[in-house]
Protein backbone atom coordinates (compact mmCIF):
# COMPACT_ATOMS: atom_id res chain seq x y z
CA UNK A 1 0.00 0.00 0.00
CA UNK A 2 1.08 3.49 -0.60
CA UNK A 3 0.16 7.51 -1.08
CA UNK A 4 -0.09 9.59 -3.66
CA UNK A 5 -2.29 12.76 -4.36
CA UNK A 6 -4.27 11.98 -1.80
CA UNK A 7 -5.06 8.38 -2.26
CA UNK A 8 -4.45 5.17 -0.48
CA UNK A 9 -3.12 2.79 -3.66
CA UNK A 10 -2.70 -0.82 -2.92
CA UNK A 11 0.02 -2.50 -5.10
CA UNK A 12 -0.91 -6.11 -5.53
CA UNK A 13 1.07 -8.84 -6.86
CA UNK A 14 -0.69 -11.16 -9.40
CA UNK A 15 0.62 -14.39 -9.57
CA UNK A 16 -0.80 -15.72 -12.14
CA UNK A 17 0.65 -12.89 -13.73
CA UNK A 18 4.09 -12.35 -11.48
CA UNK A 19 3.38 -8.77 -12.27
CA UNK A 20 1.56 -6.16 -10.33
CA UNK A 21 -2.06 -4.63 -10.41
CA UNK A 22 -2.67 -1.11 -8.84
CA UNK A 23 -6.02 -0.36 -7.17
CA UNK A 24 -7.63 2.50 -5.38
CA UNK A 25 -11.23 3.42 -4.46
CA UNK A 26 -11.52 6.42 -5.97
CA UNK A 27 -14.63 8.08 -4.64
CA UNK A 28 -17.64 6.29 -1.88
CA UNK A 29 -21.31 7.85 -1.20
CA UNK A 30 -22.19 7.00 1.91
CA UNK A 31 -26.23 6.62 1.99
CA UNK A 32 -27.95 7.38 5.01
CA UNK A 33 -31.18 4.91 4.56
CA UNK A 34 -32.43 2.98 7.65
CA UNK A 35 -34.13 0.64 5.22
CA UNK A 36 -31.51 -0.25 3.07
CA UNK A 37 -28.49 -2.60 4.05
CA UNK A 38 -26.44 -0.71 1.06
CA UNK A 39 -25.01 1.38 2.86
CA UNK A 40 -22.11 2.99 0.63
CA UNK A 41 -21.87 2.89 -2.94
CA UNK A 42 -17.85 2.92 -4.23
CA UNK A 43 -16.11 3.51 -7.43
CA UNK A 44 -12.72 1.28 -8.06
CA UNK A 45 -9.92 2.21 -10.90
CA UNK A 46 -7.51 0.02 -11.93
CA UNK A 47 -4.06 0.95 -12.72
CA UNK A 48 -5.60 4.56 -12.96
CA UNK A 49 -6.79 3.71 -16.49
CA UNK A 50 -10.09 1.55 -16.14
CA UNK A 51 -12.98 2.99 -13.22
CA UNK A 52 -15.73 -0.07 -11.96
CA UNK A 53 -18.52 1.34 -10.56
CA UNK A 54 -21.51 0.11 -8.06
CA UNK A 55 -19.72 -1.51 -6.07
CA UNK A 56 -21.70 -1.50 -2.86
CA UNK A 57 -20.87 -2.34 0.79
CA UNK A 58 -23.37 -4.19 2.54
CA UNK A 59 -24.08 -4.16 6.22
CA UNK A 60 -24.51 -8.18 6.80
CA UNK A 61 -25.24 -10.30 9.89
CA UNK A 62 -21.98 -10.75 10.39
CA UNK A 63 -20.24 -7.88 9.62
CA UNK A 64 -20.09 -4.83 6.56
CA UNK A 65 -19.09 -6.79 3.24
CA UNK A 66 -18.60 -5.68 -0.42
CA UNK A 67 -20.06 -6.52 -3.38
CA UNK A 68 -19.36 -6.41 -7.21
CA UNK A 69 -21.61 -5.07 -9.47
CA UNK A 70 -24.33 -7.66 -10.56
CA UNK A 71 -27.64 -7.67 -12.75
CA UNK A 72 -30.22 -9.88 -12.66
CA UNK A 73 -31.04 -12.82 -14.75
CA UNK A 74 -34.05 -14.20 -16.67
CA UNK A 75 -34.42 -16.89 -13.71
CA UNK A 76 -34.63 -14.15 -11.28
CA UNK A 77 -30.77 -14.65 -9.95
CA UNK A 78 -28.10 -12.10 -9.47
CA UNK A 79 -25.07 -12.19 -11.02
CA UNK A 80 -22.04 -10.48 -10.80
CA UNK A 81 -21.20 -9.03 -13.92
CA UNK A 82 -17.64 -7.53 -12.91
CA UNK A 83 -15.83 -9.69 -10.63
CA UNK A 84 -12.35 -10.72 -9.90
CA UNK A 85 -10.39 -14.06 -10.83
CA UNK A 86 -9.10 -15.28 -7.91
CA UNK A 87 -10.29 -15.29 -4.06
CA UNK A 88 -6.94 -13.17 -2.84
CA UNK A 89 -7.67 -10.04 -5.37
CA UNK A 90 -11.44 -10.06 -4.08
CA UNK A 91 -9.78 -10.00 -0.45
CA UNK A 92 -8.28 -6.94 -1.68
CA UNK A 93 -10.69 -5.28 -3.39
CA UNK A 94 -12.50 -5.75 0.11
CA UNK A 95 -9.98 -4.42 1.89
CA UNK A 96 -9.74 -1.16 0.34
CA UNK A 97 -13.24 -0.46 -0.08
CA UNK A 98 -13.93 -1.14 3.07
CA UNK A 99 -11.00 0.92 4.60
CA UNK A 100 -12.25 3.88 2.70
CA UNK A 101 -15.68 3.06 3.70
CA UNK A 102 -14.41 3.42 7.33
CA UNK A 103 -12.15 6.76 6.57
CA UNK A 104 -14.02 8.69 3.57
CA UNK A 105 -12.43 11.63 3.42
CA UNK A 106 -10.07 12.12 0.44
CA UNK A 107 -9.44 14.48 -2.78
CA UNK A 108 -12.75 13.58 -4.53
CA UNK A 109 -14.96 14.32 -0.98
CA UNK A 110 -13.30 18.28 -1.01
CA UNK A 111 -15.55 18.94 -4.13
CA UNK A 112 -17.12 22.13 -1.28
CA UNK A 113 -13.62 23.31 -0.52
CA UNK A 114 -13.10 24.39 -4.23
CA UNK A 115 -14.48 24.54 -7.95
CA UNK A 116 -13.80 22.06 -10.44
CA UNK A 117 -11.05 24.02 -12.01
CA UNK A 118 -9.31 23.66 -9.16
CA UNK A 119 -9.44 19.93 -8.77
CA UNK A 120 -8.47 19.72 -12.12
CA UNK A 121 -5.05 21.46 -11.12
CA UNK A 122 -4.25 18.09 -9.09
CA UNK A 123 -1.95 16.50 -10.90
CA UNK A 124 -0.07 19.57 -10.79
CA UNK A 125 0.51 18.51 -7.07
CA UNK A 126 3.12 15.88 -8.02
CA UNK A 127 5.74 18.84 -7.67
CA UNK A 128 4.59 19.85 -3.73
CA UNK A 129 4.83 17.04 -0.76
CA UNK A 130 2.42 19.52 1.09
CA UNK A 131 -0.89 17.62 -0.57
CA UNK A 132 0.93 14.14 0.21
CA UNK A 133 1.77 14.85 3.49
CA UNK A 134 -1.23 15.79 5.04
CA UNK A 135 -3.20 12.90 3.27
CA UNK A 136 -0.54 10.74 4.31
CA UNK A 137 -0.97 11.97 8.01
CA UNK A 138 -5.20 11.46 7.33
CA UNK A 139 -4.29 8.08 6.47
CA UNK A 140 -2.16 7.25 9.59
CA UNK A 141 -5.48 8.50 11.74
CA UNK A 142 -3.09 11.29 13.21
CA UNK A 143 -5.76 13.61 14.31
CA UNK A 144 -5.56 15.89 10.63
CA UNK A 145 -8.78 18.21 10.63
CA UNK A 146 -10.74 19.31 7.95
CA UNK A 147 -9.51 22.47 7.83
CA UNK A 148 -5.82 20.97 8.19
CA UNK A 149 -6.41 19.10 4.87
CA UNK A 150 -8.18 22.26 3.67
CA UNK A 151 -5.39 24.78 4.22
CA UNK A 152 -3.21 22.18 2.71
CA UNK A 153 -4.91 22.20 -0.39
CA UNK A 154 -5.31 25.80 -1.46
CA UNK A 155 -1.51 25.81 -0.89
CA UNK A 156 -1.07 23.10 -2.95
CA UNK A 157 -3.18 24.61 -5.55
CA UNK A 158 -0.86 27.98 -5.21
CA UNK A 159 1.83 26.42 -5.53
CA UNK A 160 1.02 24.00 -8.70
CA UNK A 161 -0.62 27.77 -10.44
CA UNK A 162 3.21 28.82 -10.23
CA UNK A 163 4.70 25.84 -11.28
CA UNK A 164 2.17 25.93 -14.13
CA UNK A 165 3.09 29.31 -14.86
CA UNK A 166 6.19 29.08 -14.63
CA UNK A 167 7.35 26.29 -16.74
CA UNK A 168 3.91 26.69 -19.03
CA UNK A 169 2.84 23.35 -18.41
CA UNK A 170 -0.09 22.05 -20.64
CA UNK A 171 -3.22 21.43 -19.63
CA UNK A 172 -3.88 18.27 -21.27
CA UNK A 173 -3.07 15.57 -19.92
CA UNK A 174 0.32 13.44 -20.61
CA UNK A 175 0.18 10.72 -22.88
CA UNK A 176 1.23 7.34 -21.69
CA UNK A 177 1.52 3.44 -22.36
CA UNK A 178 -1.23 1.70 -21.65
CA UNK A 179 -0.22 -0.28 -18.40
CA UNK A 180 -3.30 -3.31 -18.19
CA UNK A 181 -3.39 -6.09 -20.15
CA UNK A 182 -6.38 -6.61 -22.44
CA UNK A 183 -7.82 -9.18 -23.87
CA UNK A 184 -11.67 -9.62 -25.38
CA UNK A 185 -13.66 -13.02 -25.44
CA UNK A 186 -16.40 -12.61 -27.42
CA UNK A 187 -19.82 -14.35 -29.07
CA UNK A 188 -21.77 -13.78 -32.31
CA UNK A 189 -25.56 -12.70 -32.09
CA UNK A 190 -27.63 -14.06 -35.11
CA UNK A 191 -30.09 -12.18 -36.88
CA UNK A 192 -29.92 -8.89 -35.33
CA UNK A 193 -29.81 -5.62 -37.25
CA UNK A 194 -28.09 -3.93 -34.84
CA UNK A 195 -26.36 -6.03 -32.20
CA UNK A 196 -23.36 -8.11 -33.71
CA UNK A 197 -21.74 -9.85 -30.45
CA UNK A 198 -21.56 -9.39 -26.45
CA UNK A 199 -19.05 -11.16 -24.92
CA UNK A 200 -16.42 -10.05 -21.89
CA UNK A 201 -12.95 -8.09 -21.42
CA UNK A 202 -10.21 -9.43 -19.01
CA UNK A 203 -8.22 -6.96 -17.45
CA UNK A 204 -4.36 -8.33 -16.34
CA UNK A 205 -6.13 -11.96 -16.29
CA UNK A 206 -7.63 -11.14 -13.39
CA UNK A 207 -11.03 -8.94 -13.87
CA UNK A 208 -13.58 -9.43 -15.56
CA UNK A 209 -16.04 -7.22 -17.30
CA UNK A 210 -19.21 -8.99 -18.96
CA UNK A 211 -21.99 -7.64 -20.73
CA UNK A 212 -19.90 -5.85 -23.38
CA UNK A 213 -21.59 -4.85 -26.95
CA UNK A 214 -20.32 -4.61 -30.31
CA UNK A 215 -23.20 -3.25 -32.38
CA UNK A 216 -23.12 -1.79 -35.88
CA UNK A 217 -24.72 1.19 -37.47
CA UNK A 218 -24.75 4.28 -39.75
CA UNK A 219 -23.44 7.61 -39.21
CA UNK A 220 -23.64 10.75 -41.35
CA UNK A 221 -20.38 12.30 -42.17
CA UNK A 222 -20.64 16.22 -44.09
CA UNK A 223 -17.87 16.48 -46.44
CA UNK A 224 -16.09 20.27 -46.70
CA UNK A 225 -18.61 20.90 -49.90
CA UNK A 226 -21.45 20.15 -47.77
CA UNK A 227 -22.44 17.25 -49.19
CA UNK A 228 -23.23 14.23 -46.50
CA UNK A 229 -22.37 10.58 -46.46
CA UNK A 230 -24.02 8.07 -44.66
CA UNK A 231 -21.28 5.50 -43.08
CA UNK A 232 -21.05 2.07 -41.74
CA UNK A 233 -19.89 1.82 -38.59
CA UNK A 234 -18.91 -0.63 -35.26
CA UNK A 235 -19.55 0.63 -31.62
CA UNK A 236 -17.94 -0.98 -28.94
CA UNK A 237 -21.05 -0.60 -25.76
CA UNK A 238 -19.84 -1.54 -21.80
CA UNK A 239 -22.41 -3.13 -19.39
CA UNK A 240 -25.07 -0.37 -18.41
CA UNK A 241 -27.47 0.43 -16.10
CA UNK A 242 -30.82 2.72 -16.18
CA UNK A 243 -30.88 4.99 -13.43
CA UNK A 244 -34.12 6.28 -11.87
CA UNK A 245 -34.94 8.84 -13.79
CA UNK A 246 -33.71 6.54 -17.47
CA UNK A 247 -30.60 7.82 -17.92
CA UNK A 248 -28.09 5.65 -19.26
CA UNK A 249 -24.76 4.65 -17.46
CA UNK A 250 -21.89 2.45 -17.49
CA UNK A 251 -21.13 -0.34 -14.85
CA UNK A 252 -17.05 0.49 -15.89
CA UNK A 253 -15.33 2.08 -18.48
CA UNK A 254 -12.03 3.32 -19.48
CA UNK A 255 -10.65 7.10 -18.04
CA UNK A 256 -8.13 7.65 -20.72
CA UNK A 257 -7.88 7.97 -24.21
CA UNK A 258 -5.11 5.36 -24.59
CA UNK A 259 -6.80 3.07 -22.29
CA UNK A 260 -10.27 3.92 -24.64
CA UNK A 261 -8.16 3.15 -28.31
CA UNK A 262 -7.31 -0.06 -26.77
CA UNK A 263 -10.37 -1.30 -25.33
CA UNK A 264 -12.13 -0.21 -28.55
CA UNK A 265 -9.39 -1.88 -31.01
CA UNK A 266 -9.64 -5.26 -28.90
CA UNK A 267 -12.85 -5.50 -28.93
CA UNK A 268 -13.60 -4.98 -32.41
CA UNK A 269 -10.40 -7.13 -33.37
CA UNK A 270 -11.87 -10.33 -31.32
CA UNK A 271 -15.41 -9.54 -33.59
CA UNK A 272 -14.00 -9.54 -36.75
CA UNK A 273 -11.98 -12.58 -35.68
CA UNK A 274 -15.38 -14.45 -34.73
CA UNK A 275 -15.15 -17.90 -36.34
CA UNK A 276 -11.99 -17.64 -37.54
CA UNK A 277 -10.36 -19.99 -34.98
CA UNK A 278 -10.65 -23.72 -33.89
CA UNK A 279 -9.64 -25.29 -31.00
CA UNK A 280 -8.44 -28.80 -30.69
CA UNK A 281 -6.89 -30.91 -27.70
CA UNK A 282 -7.02 -29.33 -23.98
CA UNK A 283 -7.71 -25.82 -22.85
CA UNK A 284 -4.75 -24.04 -22.86
CA UNK A 285 -4.92 -22.83 -18.87
CA UNK A 286 -5.21 -27.23 -18.84
CA UNK A 287 -1.01 -26.84 -19.67
CA UNK A 288 -0.42 -25.08 -16.44
CA UNK A 289 1.87 -21.86 -16.79
CA UNK A 290 5.04 -22.62 -18.05
CA UNK A 291 4.55 -23.82 -22.24
CA UNK A 292 5.69 -23.98 -25.47
CA UNK A 293 5.20 -23.81 -28.57
CA UNK A 294 5.95 -26.22 -31.41
CA UNK A 295 8.64 -25.14 -34.34
CA UNK A 296 8.44 -22.28 -32.97
CA UNK A 297 5.44 -20.54 -34.41
CA UNK A 298 2.88 -21.91 -36.96
CA UNK A 299 2.64 -25.02 -38.82
CA UNK A 300 0.90 -26.08 -41.99
CA UNK A 301 -2.38 -27.46 -40.84
CA UNK A 302 -2.28 -30.78 -42.84
CA UNK A 303 0.62 -31.64 -40.95
CA UNK A 304 0.01 -30.28 -37.84
CA UNK A 305 -2.76 -32.63 -38.33
CA UNK A 306 -0.98 -35.69 -38.25
CA UNK A 307 1.63 -34.29 -35.40
CA UNK A 308 -1.99 -34.10 -33.08
CA UNK A 309 -2.48 -37.77 -34.04
CA UNK A 310 0.94 -38.52 -32.77
CA UNK A 311 1.02 -36.37 -29.36
CA UNK A 312 -2.41 -38.42 -28.94
CA UNK A 313 -1.16 -41.71 -29.52
CA UNK A 314 1.67 -40.73 -26.84
CA UNK A 315 -0.28 -39.17 -24.70
CA UNK A 316 1.12 -35.56 -24.50
CA UNK A 317 -1.75 -33.05 -23.93
CA UNK A 318 -1.67 -30.18 -26.02
CA UNK A 319 -3.59 -27.25 -27.32
CA UNK A 320 -4.32 -26.70 -30.95
CA UNK A 321 -5.29 -23.01 -32.04
CA UNK A 322 -6.42 -23.76 -36.01
CA UNK A 323 -6.51 -21.02 -38.11
CA UNK A 324 -9.02 -20.41 -41.83
CA UNK A 325 -5.66 -19.76 -43.56
CA UNK A 326 -4.22 -22.66 -43.23
CA UNK A 327 -2.03 -22.76 -40.14
CA UNK A 328 -1.82 -24.40 -36.76
CA UNK A 329 -0.30 -23.27 -33.66
CA UNK A 330 0.30 -26.16 -31.71
CA UNK A 331 1.18 -25.70 -27.64
CA UNK A 332 2.55 -28.11 -25.10
CA UNK A 333 4.05 -27.81 -21.40
CA UNK A 334 7.38 -26.98 -21.42
CA UNK A 335 8.15 -29.94 -19.84
CA UNK A 336 7.47 -31.80 -23.11
CA UNK A 337 8.77 -30.05 -25.39
CA UNK A 338 11.69 -31.83 -25.97
CA UNK A 339 9.80 -35.02 -26.93
CA UNK A 340 7.04 -33.12 -28.53
CA UNK A 341 10.13 -31.40 -31.02
CA UNK A 342 11.33 -34.67 -31.65
CA UNK A 343 8.02 -36.26 -32.62
CA UNK A 344 8.04 -33.25 -34.93
CA UNK A 345 11.16 -33.67 -36.34
CA UNK A 346 10.55 -38.07 -36.71
CA UNK A 347 7.07 -37.01 -38.22
CA UNK A 348 8.89 -34.66 -40.97
CA UNK A 349 11.77 -36.84 -42.07
CA UNK A 350 8.97 -39.84 -42.58
CA UNK A 351 6.92 -36.99 -44.50
CA UNK A 352 9.18 -35.37 -46.38
CA UNK A 353 12.60 -38.39 -46.49
CA UNK A 354 16.14 -36.87 -47.39
CA UNK A 355 16.71 -37.57 -51.54
CA UNK A 356 19.56 -40.30 -52.43
CA UNK A 357 21.92 -38.94 -53.47
CA UNK A 358 23.01 -39.34 -56.88
CA UNK A 359 26.12 -41.41 -57.89
CA UNK A 360 28.31 -40.35 -60.59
Amino acid sequence: MYHKNGYIYHNIFLKQKGEKMDIKVSSITLLDREESKTKAIATLVINDEFAIHGIRVIEGKNGDFVQMPQKRDGSGNYNDIIYPVTAELREEINIAVLERYKNPISIDNLQLIGSYETKCDIHYIDRTTIWDEAAHAYAEKDNVTISQLQAAFIEAKQFAAAVKESEKLSDEPQQRPVQSKIYALLNDVKNNEYLKAVGKIVIDDAIVITGVRVTEGTVVNTAEDGTKKEEKKTFVGMPSYSTETDELKQYAHPITKECYDKINNCVIAAYQNIGRFTYKGVKFSELGEETSNIGGGDLNNRFAEKLMAELEKRGIPYNAKIDKDGTTRLTVKSSDKETAEGIRKELKEILNPPKPKQSR
